[in-house]
């Protein structure tokens, strides 16, 4: 068995062949070898592990062809390491993550409630598309076209069914004392199933929908279509009432809103955009990122239909549904940090502490763990 030892973070070394069951000592800890495929990560790399968990990374190094052998170089990066995998065999419609690691799936016509290691704790499942779910306040809520909500309440393990009718089936944000449902109307229900306020919105969604965000007083809400094809926009509402405050033009399907302190994020067809939104009327725009759904022309396409935020609020995350691929942007810079390829369609992806949820149209829900220098 092979011995390598790494004594400093630019040290280059030379591995000959075979290297398999090698042994890698970095500063007297041991570690092991992890040889992953070459399109992990976009690149021809491996990782070293402690060895007592396959996310206890030491640090990331990248493999280059040499002649017979291959040349290794430390690299102190941003990576990904898969935690744990779950098949609910249908597409993943969405995710949503509690505030305790429970994660939140709507795949299919089901709902499904993980624990933190992918072990399934609860599961519902009616006729019609579950094509929502939303977190808030130790409950999830799940939407189906059936025109009914489902609420699960976390502390109790119960669920409950709020009927919300056709035209609000489609989307669903969790709120402390109700929820907002959509499709091509907004409403904002009671738990009771009563309404607070009711909005023609022309329309949220198409075939699988992303729910409002809400900051302060105010709702974002993402209009896939708008009165011309092919035009989407972000619509800002009051909270208290459901009054149009403004709305924002955009030349592409506009697909999710997704809030954390003072930024606001859009998912396009081909953009993922950020907002500054301390005045939460006039959003401020700091930065566009092009280049999604580069296989897809025309209206209709997938591209950034998902986005989420690091709960620090250093970087975002954003689908790019028909290229299969996930994008990570360090906020701050407007740069992409990272990103990786999957095989399927990336549908829906969520954050929480550390860990990554991805849902892609095979029905398997990938979780890593976000490694940060």
């Amino acid at each position: 068995m092979k011995v390598m030892y790494l004594e400093s973070e630019e040290e280059t070394v030379v591995l000959p062949k075979p290297f398999s069951n090698m042994i890698v000592e970095e500063r007297g800890k041991k570690a092991r070898l992890s040889i992953p495929n070459e399109n992990y990560l976009g690149g021809n790399s491996f990782y070293l592990f402690d060895g007592s968990n396959a996310c206890d990374v030491l640090r990331r190094v990248r493999m280059r062809e040499g002649e017979g052998v291959k040349t290794v170089q430390s690299l102190q990066r941003l990576a990904l390491c898969l935690f744990w995998t779950y098949k609910t065999g249908n597409s993943v419609n969405e995710l949503a993550f509690s505030e305790d690691g429970h994660l939140g799936v709507a795949a299919g016509s089901c709902a499904y409630i993980l624990d933190q290691n992918g072990n399934l704790v609860s599961k519902y499942c009616e006729i019609g598309a579950m094509s929502d779910v939303s977190y808030c306040c130790d409950k999830f809520g799940f939407i189906n076209w059936n025109g009914n909500a489902y609420i699960y309440d976390l502390i109790n393990g119960t669920w409950g069914r709020i009927y919300v009718g056709d035209g609000y089936d489609h989307a669903i944000t969790m709120l402390k004392d109700g929820f907002l449902a959509g499709d091509y109307n907004l409403a904002y229900f009671k738990f009771d199933g009563s309404k607070k306020w009711d909005m023609s919105m022309n329309y949220i969604t198409n075939y699988l929908g992303n729910g409002p965000a809400v900051y302060k007083e105010y709702v974002y809400v993402p209009r896939y279509g708008w009165f011309h094809w092919g035009e989407g926009a972000l619509t800002i509402l009051k909270l208290s009432n459901g009054s149009e405050v403004k709305s924002i033009l955009f030349n592409e399907n506009v697909w999710d809103a997704q809030v954390c302190g003072k930024y606001l994020a859009l998912g396009t067809a081909h953009h993922v955009i950020l907002y500054d939104i301390s005045d939460p009327t006039n959003p401020r725009l700091l930065w566009g990122f092009g280049g999604m759904a580069t296989r897809c022309n025309g209206v209709g396409c997938g591209g950034a239909r998902n986005v989420a935020f690091s709960p620090d609020r250093r970087y975002l995350i954003s689908t790019n549904v028909e290229d299969k691929k996930i994008h990570i942007f360090n906020i701050q810079a407007g740069k992409q940090v990272l990103e990786r390829l999957f095989e399927d369609w990336v549908i829906s992806v969520s954050w929480w502490r550390d860990r990554i949820a991805v849902g892609l149209r095979n029905g398997i829900v990938y979780v890593f763990k976000f490694i940060k220098p």
